[in-house]
């Protein structure tokens, strides 16, 4: 979907009734679920009064067949999900190290595409020579899944995968219902009821496997780049995390990987503040 800024009038509150002008980004927007009659829409950036800081939304349309166009029937706030995050990871570039036994590399990374946990991104490494005798760019392609941190105690953390999450919302809500039916039934208080409280989400973070599948430019004075490297990372807190290395030649319970250097990456606009070369007076 191409990056484009629109103005049109957004329903605010469904139950007010009021609509306001509002600058839309639709460049990171993702489907949530489409039927013939509708499409709902997530992640959508909206400035409402020229705001400087973008709402997300999740925008519903319906299809007006007579005039051709789509209608805006409903806008909300969106809640945060690990599918959100995801899809606000489109079109980012990070920037970093890469540090192998030998090397060191300075690296960037472009999200180009995030879609129902498939990544499409391109690396760079250059060791910063004018001749660039060591220098790969890339293309990437892979997989993201979110996890959902539940329990942080002192010497405890637990993560669960946001399927899992959301497996286990499914059961204490369905415990929970089944308490409530049984005490009606028996014709007492169904407030009595012991219920089950659903885990609060305390943080959420991305665990992401990329592949190199093409390369684009390559040079490298003292040996080569791997054609089958991988990139497995954590992004958490703003960050990345991971190793780069190769993984076996062939599908196995070893799921290691040799030769592996270490990757550490922040937003490029971050990176960029820190480097930056002092300010002369």
């Amino acid at each position: 979907m191409k990056k484009k800024l629109l103005t049109f009038l957004i329903a605010l509150s469904c139950y007010s009734g009021v609509s306001m002008a509002a600058e839309v980004n639709f460049s990171r927007a993702y489907i949530i679920q489409s039927t013939p009659e509708e499409l709902l829409l997530g992640n959508v950036e909206h400035w409402p009064n020229l705001n400087p800081f973008p709402f997300t939304t999740t925008l519903k349309l319906g299809f007006d067949r007579v005039s051709g166009q789509f209608l805006i029937l409903e806008s909300q706030p969106q809640v945060l999900t690990g599918d959100l995050l995801q899809a606000q990871l489109q079109n980012t570039l990070w920037k970093g190290e890469y540090k192998t036994v030998g090397n060191f590399y300075i690296t960037s990374l472009n999200f180009l595409s995030v879609n129902k946990g498939f990544v499409g991104a391109e690396v760079i490494h250059d060791t910063g020579s004018p001749n660039r005798d060591n220098y790969l760019r890339a293309h990437l392609g892979g997989t993201i899944f979110s996890e959902y941190l539940i329990k942080n105690q002192k010497d405890e953390e637990e993560w669960l995968s946001q399927v899992a999450y959301l497996e286990n919302v499914a059961r204490i809500e369905e415990a929970n219902a089944k308490a409530i039916a049984d005490l009606i039934e028996k014709e007492k208080d169904p407030s009595e009821a012991k219920l089950e409280v659903i885990p609060p989400i305390i943080a959420i973070r991305h665990q992401v496997r990329l592949k190199r599948v093409r390369g684009l430019e390559f040079r490298h004075s003292s040996a080569s780049w791997g054609s089958a490297t991988e990139y497995r990372f954590t992004i958490e807190n703003n960050e990345i995390k991971g190793i780069v290395g190769t993984p076996r030649d062939s599908y196995s319970s070893n799921d290691g990987t040799t030769g592996n250097g270490n990757l550490w990456l922040i937003p490029a606009a971050i990176y960029d503040e820190r480097n930056a070369p002092p300010v002369l007076e």
